[in-house]
């Protein structure tokens, strides 16, 4: 799962034109494909504000972030659809308010210090989760001693799978979803030139 993030009305200065896209409902040959993807990778290049798109690990915690900078910019509505699919929009104004808070943090270096607070954090997290591993490791032999087989932990005789169920429950799910001030950065440039952006 992603986060598809386009331009509104997106700056572009040089009035590069967007490629037409390709009949996927058709057969194209692999060098077709590849002449559509340049040249699609060349107008996101020059258009920066058209396309943002991110997984949903990394999504999460830049979504966040803006929404703990931008809480009096935001309605609750932005920021709850900020975490869906559902094509929300942020207007121009918006948009350019975030940008500008986001220049301020880029260009103080306060986002170094986040990211190194974030950095300390994940490595913790890490090594809690791996311990957390470890143990679901150990219990997967126990129970294939016991046993005789490999089994899936949904298949795992009591009181294993209570166990496991409990072990597994111990891990923590914010390891998986890193800061970093790089994809910050590169957000804060399409912001900057999207004319605003839907969220998909």
């Amino acid at each position: 799962m992603g986060f598809d993030i386009y331009g509104l009305n997106p700056n572009n200065p040089n009035n590069a034109v967007k490629p037409k896209s390709l009949d996927w409902s058709e057969k194209h040959t692999d060098e077709e494909e590849k002449d559509y993807f340049n040249a699609i990778n060349t107008y996101e290049e020059e258009v920066v504000g058209h396309y943002f798109r991110n997984n949903v690990w990394f999504w999460r915690p830049l979504w966040s972030f803006v929404v703990q900078i931008s809480d009096d910019i935001l309605t609750d509505k932005d920021i709850m659809n900020g975490g869906v699919n559902s094509g929300h929009k942020i207007c121009k104004t918006k948009a350019n308010r975030i940008a500008a808070r986001l220049k301020k943090i880029i260009d103080s270096g306060s986002l170094d210090a986040v990211q190194k607070e974030a950095d300390e954090s994940m490595a913790k997290i890490k090594k809690h989760n791996d311990k957390v591993r470890d143990e679901l490791d150990e219990l997967n032999k126990t129970v294939k001693k016991e046993t005789g087989k490999e089994l899936a932990p949904v298949d795992y005789p009591e009181p294993y799978k209570t166990q496991w169920d409990k072990t597994y429950a111990k891990e923590d799910w914010n390891g998986h979803y890193p800061f970093s001030a790089d994809n910050i950065k590169e957000f804060y440039q399409f912001c900057k030139n999207s004319g605003g952006f839907e969220i998909w």
